[in-house]
């Protein structure tokens, strides 16, 4: 994913942010830096990010020990497996679901 840099920080930016009614600069991947922007100014706040570079899921620590992972479906299909009890008949999945698709 990330073809801005190779895990150097050169490919960083910094953004300018609004939390508890302070600007705060913070340094984020350049390739993620709207999906950041966009999250702090809804008031979903971020503490650290990474896009992953693109070998890993994209990661964003948000506020109070919460995270978002944001990962392609070959990803998704290995994240499943750690939590099949979870996702089993419970979640709408594009092509898992086959006989709900035909409803929607």
């Amino acid at each position: 994913m990330c073809k801005w840099h190779g895990g150097s920080y050169e490919g960083n930016v910094v953004l300018t942010i609004r939390r508890d009614g302070k600007k705060k600069r913070i340094n984020v991947d350049r390739c993620i830096a709207e999906l950041i922007a966009a999250l702090n100014e809804a008031g979903i706040y971020t503490e650290a990010s990474c896009c992953g570079h693109g070998v890993r899921p994209i990661t964003v620590a948000l506020t109070h020990n919460r995270w978002l992972i944001i990962c392609n479906d070959e990803q998704r299909q290995e994240i499943d497996k750690v939590f099949p009890s979870l996702l089993e008949g419970t979640a709408y999945l594009p092509g898992k679901n086959a006989s709900e698709e035909s409803d929607r």
